[in-house]
């Protein structure tokens, strides 16, 4: 089996040995990103992503209101001006980092597979940390520009019924499906026009998102008789492992056309980071150069992910608290 050891030996006699830790950061590098790409989350399906950030500085989104509607005027008059509000909110970028170390033991007792699951693991909690960032917002359930909580009464966007695969369950989510696709700017009071894309569950909940997505009639309310199922193919379904609830559900609209909770990277680089740090050690000692301190008596490397995750605008979203 071929070892780390085995493969810094070759470099050495090829003259190339100084190139050992890079070449094993872009290794590890392609190891995380697969690793990273293969988590079974899909926060950014309902998340809106915000490309327009280039440093660490507080960032402003800001969103127009709607307009009123148009007005007849005659050929001699003037067109009347039209005013619209404006929604914003604040986003900020910051960094999360952890480092492993990789020491001359390791890398001489060590295969390459062996250590190659370390990268593994950095790319499956690099996508775990800014998933649970945005699925948060949508859980804790914070204030939004206007003052009051994400999902609130004022905001019309709050339910209580349970996800089932019947007449009731149908219902709950057909609620939710005409809150959102009548839902109105604050400012105007115009129905927005957003369309009601995905019913987002966790996973015990899966199954019968399933059935209220796909089937054509489902059990009414009593268990006695089948109904027709009022919202059969109106939604894609999403399903989240990491939701900590296993009872409560939500709607949320197209990202595309309202961003309600917003993620932002640095100039728009959407996967983390592996760095190396290596020492550059000299012998004082004089005589025979120590084969084994190479140039990386300890080798340090470094996952590092610069992201940001904000709420935005609460037309986008339904929630369904179940207690």
């Amino acid at each position: 089996m071929l070892t780390l050891y085995d493969i810094y030996m070759n470099l050495k006699e090829s003259g190339s040995s100084s190139d050992f830790p890079n070449l094993l950061a872009d290794k590890m590098h392609k190891k995380l990103l697969s690793a990273f790409k293969g988590v079974n989350t899909n926060w950014d399906k309902w998340c809106a992503i915000n490309a327009n950030m280039t440093d660490f500085k507080p960032h402003e989104t800001v969103v127009l209101g709607e307009i009123g509607d148009l007005l007849e005027v005659l050929p001699t008059e003037e067109p009347i001006d039209s005013s619209m509000g404006e929604h914003v909110w604040t986003n900020q970028l910051k960094t999360y980092k952890r480092s492993f170390k990789i020491d001359r033991r390791t890398i001489i007792n060590d295969d390459l597979k062996g250590i190659m699951t370390v990268p593994d693991k950095f790319g499956r909690a690099s996508v775990r940390t800014i998933a649970k960032k945005a699925i948060n917002y949508l859980e804790t359930n914070p204030n939004t520009y206007d003052g009051n909580a994400l999902f609130s009464v004022a905001h019309n966007n709050l339910g209580s019924t349970a996800l089932t695969a019947d007449e009731t369950g149908a219902n709950a989510v057909d609620a939710a499906l005409n809150a959102i696709e009548t839902a109105t700017d604050n400012e105007s009071g115009e129905i927005m026009g957003l369309n009601a894309r995905y019913l987002v569950v966790p996973v015990a909940l899966y199954k019968y998102a399933l059935v209220l997505r796909d089937a054509e009639q489902i059990p009414n309310a009593a268990g006695t008789a089948l109904v027709p199922n009022v919202v059969r193919g109106r939604f894609e379904v999403v399903k989240e492992p990491l939701f900590t609830d296993n009872n409560d559900w939500y709607v949320v609209a197209d990202p595309n056309d309202i961003p309600t909770v917003e993620v932002g990277f640095l100039n728009n680089k959407r996967v983390p980071d592996i760095l190396v740090k290596r020492p550059t050690l000299v012998s004082l000692a004089g005589g025979v150069t120590d084969p084994y301190s190479f140039d990386f008596e300890e080798l340090v490397y470094l996952v590092r992910y610069d992201f940001a995750v904000a709420v935005g605008e609460y037309q986008g979203a339904y929630k369904s608290v179940v207690v």
